[in-house]
């Protein structure tokens, strides 16, 4: 064999195995399984909740029990008080039970087993009920909003029961402000009750059993975001609709040390702490551009931005990929509906762009949720709930491929740089 040929056949056999081990090693998201719920807007699905077995998600007027594979399982639709509106939020699974949040002023409990509905309340505001549910020490935190200006409340019910055990009204509402819960208090922002954007809104402390106001600060603009805690370097954020992150300590029923930083747009993303950081997402200048801004977590002095061609509302996912290695999954409000990923690894940020492109296109508001066999899962305004498989699953022979692979990939390399000395 002449030594041209080898040569030629050393390197198409090299460029092969790498790019088998590549192809391998290296996957990216696809859509697993996908389903449309509904025909437009007005019938479309809520966000899923997903927990270990099940997804449950509003329809209209009815609660449903789906299969990993978004298929109905075989108890029946619960049927509910009020539709979820517009299903902004999930509704919320917690000890056998699932929390709806609808419109009407209405919260519904349904036995998750047998999908019969347990109790009801209603509130006096009648508004529509746009913040997922939390569930703490058999209490259960829902909140309501009716317009700008209108007074909303934020209440808590008994968990089993579902009497009310203490309301607190506030004008403007609550709008998709979730709490925080730091002992024996519970933390939540508000509108502002103006449709000025950067009116004056509160974020609150109370006690968690009572409802006593223990504390509140002042902040600009509505509070359309959860507070996030940070129990490690013992801080909480916030973002505003103003276009300010916002964090703060909480020491014996009292908010101090509140700080502030103005970001380049509107946000009403929920702040994610990675490491020492914080990530929150902002409205660009037009329906298609955005960023992500990255501060430190102590001082709130910028670290990095990343442009995004979508406002990032909502929130985003984590996916660990090592011991130091995070990727951050998100969607963007823009007319395709795709999400996209952020890399963080030692300590650095780096914009890895498009992470999955959505079969049907629609804007989304929707945050995305990972659960913990490496699927995600979000929705747009397509009406489809999309399940993507979020890692590769290298267990068993497709393991042992992979090993195989970058192995011999290695070995070839060091024996192509060595053979063509």
């Amino acid at each position: 064999m002449n030594t041209s040929f080898s040569k030629r056949f050393v390197s198409i056999f090299f460029a092969v195995i790498l790019a088998l081990s590549a192809f391998i090693s290296v996957q990216a998201a696809e859509a697993s399984v996908s389903k449309k719920f509904g025909t437009s807007y007005a019938d479309a699905p809520s966000v899923p909740e997903v927990t270990e077995d099940n997804i449950y998600l509003i329809q209209k007027q009815y609660l449903l029990k789906l299969d990993k594979n978004l298929e109905e399982t075989a108890e029946p639709k619960a049927e509910l008080s009020a539709s979820a509106g517009y299903g902004l939020v999930s509704p919320t699974f917690s000890d056998g039970l699932v929390f709806c949040p609808l419109n009407k002023g209405y919260v519904d409990c349904v036995d998750s087993g047998t999908m019969k509905k347990l109790w009801s309340y209603k509130d006096d505001s009648s508004g529509q009920s746009n913040t997922k549910i939390s569930v703490s020490d058999g209490k259960v935190y829902a909140s309501f909003w009716y317009s700008e200006t209108d007074t909303g409340a934020f209440v808590c019910l008994d968990e089993y029961t579902g009497k009310l055990i203490f309301r607190i009204e506030n004008a403007g509402g609550f709008y998709m402000a979730g709490p925080a819960f730091c002992g024996d208090y519970v933390i939540f922002g508000s509108d502002n009750g103006s449709y000025e954007d950067d009116a004056e809104s509160k974020i609150y402390a109370a006690d968690k059993n009572t409802g006593k106001i223990s504390s509140f600060v002042t902040v600009k603009g509505d509070v359309r975001a959860s507070v996030v805690p940070d129990f490690l370097g013992g801080k909480f954020f916030a973002v505003s609709k103003a276009g300010y992150l916002y964090s703060f300590s909480f020491s014996d029923g009292k908010i101090c040390d509140l700080k502030e930083r103005k970001l380049s747009g509107q946000s009403t993303c929920v702040p994610e702490i990675i490491g020492s950081y914080v990530a929150v997402g902002v409205k660009g200048e037009n329906i298609n551009s955005g960023k992500v801004e990255i501060f430190d977590e102590e001082t709130l002095n910028p670290v990095k931005t990343i442009d995004v061609p979508g406002y990032p509302q909502s929130g985003f996912a984590e996916i660990l990929k090592d011991d130091s290695a995070i990727s951050l999954i998100f969607a963007v409000n823009s007319r395709l509906g795709n999400l996209y990923k952020i890399d963080y690894s030692g300590g650095e940020f780096s914009d890895s762009g498009l992470y999955f492109s959505a079969p049907e296109n629609g804007f989304t508001v929707c945050p995305v949720i990972c659960d913990d066999k490496g699927f995600i899962y979000y929705k747009n305004d397509s009406e489809y709930i999309y399940k993507i498989k979020a890692q590769p699953d290298f267990s068993g022979i497709s393991k042992l491929i992979k090993e195989i692979f970058s192995s011999v990939g290695k070995i070839l390399s060091l024996f192509h740089s060595l053979y063509f000395l």
